[in-house]
């Protein structure tokens, strides 16, 4: 969960990172933060979303297809300037016990793109004419995680409520089958355990026990 973690999405990636951490892609943005004694707001404001670097044909990190520049849905089957509003609105509170962390935001997916095959130009076309494409689109995510620690161990609850826009793009299927797909929103939960163990010959030990599901798709 510290690797995986569920609101950990807002950023761009470079998948082409040859690496063994992912690359996060900055994020232009004006952050305003609120503290209190236990606890602070967090508004992020952001000014252009990136799209993800994803590994092309060379590359064995992918799926061995050269893709073709990410576009941005502004509706239905529909490209073009981006107009809206992205925000990252976050509060969290440290309790005597446990900690409570909430996001909620607006804003371009680059975490779950569509992967669409483009119509072709040619009318008869070949498989070496296909142009696989990521479409982005609008959306909306609600993120809340708790982490306490309680006999001697820590315990973790994350959970995130994905929901897209529901844009449509368009799939070319050979020989000449043209459908709309669409993302599916979905729910995502995962519990961890972790605790640690000192033995006596100045050796340590860390046992973990985590859990994630998917939740509203096959």
């Amino acid at each position: 969960m510290e690797v995986f973690g569920l609101g950990d999405n807002y950023n761009a990636r470079n998948l082409a990172n040859s690496s063994l951490e992912t690359e996060r892609i900055g994020l232009p943005s004006f952050n305003i933060l609120y503290e209190l004694d236990e606890s602070f707001f967090q508004l992020v404001l952001i000014y252009e979303t990136l799209p993800s670097h994803f590994p092309q044909g060379r590359n064995r990190s992918g799926l061995e297809l050269d893709l073709e520049t990410p576009r941005f849905l502004t509706d239905d089957k529909t490209t073009g300037e981006r107009e809206l509003t992205e925000f990252i609105l976050r509060y969290k509170r440290f309790f005597e016990d446990f900690e409570f962390d909430f996001h909620y935001s607006q804003k371009y997916d680059t975490a779950y793109p569509l992967l669409t095959i483009d119509k072709p130009k040619q009318i008869s076309p070949t498989v070496d004419d296909l142009e696989v494409r990521p479409y982005y689109q609008p959306v909306r995510q609600t993120y809340i995680s708790l982490q306490s620690e309680q006999f001697e161990a820590l315990w973790k609850f994350e959970f995130i409520n994905v929901d897209f826009q529901g844009y449509s793009a368009e799939f070319f299927f050979l020989p000449s089958t043209l459908i709309e797909v669409e993302q599916i929103d979905f729910k995502k939960v995962s519990l961890g355990y972790e605790k640690a163990h000192d033995y006596k010959n100045n050796h340590s030990a860390t046992f973990l026990v985590e859990y994630t599901s998917v939740l509203g798709v096959t």
